[in-house]
């Protein structure tokens, strides 16, 4: 399970169930962790383009040398 299925799961029960006590704590959980995958998506790319360009450097210094 990832984390897009458990903020669509955690959204689910904030709107079809009775029982939840705290809508406004659940509500602002869900808001943390929607930016915590945003956050982690643009560090996954971030981390992609600096090993392209650690490649490119290497090949780079291997055809320059």
């Amino acid at each position: 399970m990832n984390l897009k299925d458990t903020i669509n799961q955690l959204e689910d029960i904030k709107e079809n169930n009775d029982l939840v006590d705290n809508k406004k704590a659940l509500k602002k959980a869900i808001t943390i962790l929607k930016i915590v995958s945003k956050v982690y998506e643009e560090l996954l790319a971030i981390l992609m383009i600096l090993i392209v360009f650690g490649f490119l450097y290497l090949i780079a210094c291997r055809v320059y040398k």
